[in-house]
């Protein structure tokens, strides 16, 4: 069955961090552009080695990280991990699948989010450094969970 596309409200970005922090222009700005697609349980949502220009966030349900050797890694919209984006090295290290149904993911373009970075002078190293521990920790497990 084919995933469903649809347009990404501003309250859904706003929920994604660093996006929380920025104005409610940006914000908007940034749902004009993204694009919502909902899986249902077993589809894959990106394979390993692909190289898109995408950033990746779980808005609902939950997803299974999968290494090349089928070592599995979960995240579920209830945990604060999924507050950040998936995976951000590319090519993508892991394949994502739907581990529920109605697993939904917001795609942001790369050079679109740069865009309005720039746009609006907002340099994402000035973060605060309460909201990096979360993310470094997380990219963190991320590696060495594909290293072990």
């Amino acid at each position: 069955q084919e995933a469903i596309i649809m347009a990404v409200s501003p309250k859904i970005i706003r929920k994604k961090r660093p996006f929380n922090q920025f104005d409610d222009a940006i914000v908007e700005e940034l749902a004009k552009s993204a694009r919502m697609t909902c899986y249902l349980k077993g589809q894959e949502i990106f394979a390993i080695g692909d190289d898109d220009e995408y950033e990746v966030f779980l808005v609902m349900g939950c997803i299974e990280l999968v290494t090349k050797d089928q070592r599995s890694f979960m995240i579920d919209i209830s945990e604060r991990k999924a507050e950040y984006a998936i995976s951000n090295m590319k090519p993508r290290q892991f394949s994502a699948i739907a581990a529920k149904h109605d697993t939904c993911i917001c795609w942001i373009h790369q050079k679109i989010l740069n865009h309005v970075l720039k746009k609006h002078r907002i340099d994402l190293n000035q973060t605060s450094d309460s909201d990096l521990v979360p993310v470094n920790s997380f990219r963190n497990s991320l590696l060495n969970f594909q290293q072990s």
